[in-house]
């Protein structure tokens, strides 16, 4: 039921990017964006973590008491965290759009207005996610918990467009709001008193010691994620502001190359996973997984290489023409992402995961200040280069370091096909125009395919 919710909500973003775009005109699109990845980015950013620790955390506990106070503690927490950091990111993204001199933007609202709007966007959307995180691991729950994500993927395709069509710029604006809302009153609904009372008693209760105890087992985990979150945020905002939204939105039709490798990797992975950790490891299973998602995420770029005009033409009735070298790069990251994700799905104790996180950190600060010194003219574009530059910085550590490959059981073999990836990736990103060269490597990688599914039948592995 899991599998089916979340390919069917990644499904959901790939038909809303193709249709918000289709209809949205260029800057509206770009500006809705940009205020839903703000309101997402600190719904995500001001638990620091405690989210993942509340979860593990609170079913080791037998006690009844002892669990109403780890979530009353885990609820004051993220309470008092999240009207700063709402307050702080909104008057960032209100100075972003107001620096940016966007005339239909001016004319609508006034400074105090937007960014009082803002605010309650991001608020709302903190709430709401807190309130779905302390019901989550109520097993009472789980159905309504496993739709509500396609059911939030629905409305945030139906609302901006129902509310742009009623009242333009500030209907697009206030469907943000309003998705928000919708899913902090399905949190009310569904956890009933129980999250209620939990979130209204947390203001004058919680224990300290269950407070420190949820960010100490937190931030391990949520490090690479909070430094991901205050580095990547800024430069959007940034961008935002020098470069126009308009850019932005070309960074949302990037996006499509995305969704569909996540579409793609969350209904094909899973399954191949169970398949071959059936009488073995996981680590080994895993191994076989990567070594056939390397190939068909390489094969997939390479066909994107020079589709995207094509698909710029007809998906986006060739809006976002003269963007095509931004949206691949958006596409190149999403498949290092995806392989690398894949390969931390092994089990690890508390201090190969920190050991982990910190390999994370050190990539993408190597990404980060690379792609600062190398000196891109535009932030957007370095906004869509660095994941792509800390995922190969990654893999670099990972090919050299032996500790690493043995926390996450990676064999040599692995490693070729991600190297050999990497490689081909940047080959095809540096000369994307050269399309005989593009089809050579869709050739190569397509063998290399049809081996690893020839091996897994006859052999029952796939390297």
């Amino acid at each position: 039921m899991s599998l089916c919710t979340s390919v069917l909500s990644r499904a959901l973003g790939l038909v809303g990017t193709i249709l918000l775009t289709r209809i949205l005109p260029l800057d509206i699109l770009g500006l809705l964006t940009l205020v839903q990845a703000c309101a997402q980015t600190t719904a995500s950013l001001f638990r620091l973590g405690s989210n993942y620790s509340y979860t593990v955390l609170l079913p080791s506990r037998a006690l009844l008491k002892s669990r109403l106070f780890l979530a009353l503690a885990y609820s004051r927490l993220g309470t008092l965290l999240s009207i700063p950091f709402s307050i702080v990111v909104a008057i960032y993204t209100t100075g972003s759009i107001w620096k940016g001199s966007y005339a239909y933007v001016t004319e609508v609202f006034s400074f105090p207005s937007l960014l009082a709007l803002i605010i309650f966007m991001i608020a709302a959307e903190c709430i709401g996610e807190l309130l779905w995180s302390i019901i989550f691991p109520m097993n009472s729950f789980m159905n309504s918990v496993l739709f509500r994500d396609p059911i939030v993927s629905a409305l945030k395709i139906a609302l901006p467009l129902l509310f742009y069509s009623l009242w333009g710029l500030p209907g697009s604006l206030f469907s943000v709001l309003a998705i928000s809302c919708l899913s902090l009153l399905g949190a009310m609904s569904v956890g009933s008193w129980h999250s209620l009372r939990i979130f209204y008693a947390s203001l004058f209760v919680g224990k300290l010691s269950d407070i420190a105890e949820l960010l100490r087992h937190g931030l391990a985990g949520y490090i690479f994620p909070l430094l991901t979150n205050l580095l990547m945020l800024p430069l959007l905002l940034k961008s935002a502001s020098t470069e126009g939204v308009i850019d932005i939105g070309a960074l949302r039709v990037g996006t499509w190359g995305a969704q569909i490798i996540t579409v793609i990797g969350g209904s094909i992975a899973p399954v191949l996973l169970v398949k071959n950790s059936r009488g073995c490891e996981v680590s080994r299973a895993l191994n076989k997984v990567a070594d056939f998602c390397t190939v068909f995420y390489s094969l997939f770029f390479s066909v994107a290489c020079f589709s995207v005009g094509y698909i710029n033409d007809t998906l986006f009735l060739g809006k976002y023409s003269g963007y095509e070298n931004l949206q691949l790069m958006v596409i190149a990251g999403a498949v290092l992402q995806s392989l690398v994700q894949l390969l931390l799905q092994c089990p690890l104790r508390p201090s190969q995961q920190l050991r982990v996180n910190v390999s994370l950190c050190l990539a993408l600060l190597f990404g980060f200040f690379a792609i600062k010194i190398i000196g891109t003219a535009a932030t957007l574009t370095s906004y869509a280069l660095v994941p792509l530059a800390a995922n190969i910085a990654f893999i670099t550590i990972l090919i050299f370091s032996k500790v690493l490959k043995s926390d996450l059981g990676v064999n040599s073999v692995t490693m070729a096909y991600l190297a050999v990836s990497c490689l081909s990736l940047v080959i095809n990103l540096v000369l994307s125009n050269i399309v005989v060269l593009s089809i050579a490597i869709i050739a190569i990688w397509s063998l290399e395919l049809l081996r690893l599914y020839a091996r897994s039948k006859l052999g029952g592995q796939f390297g």
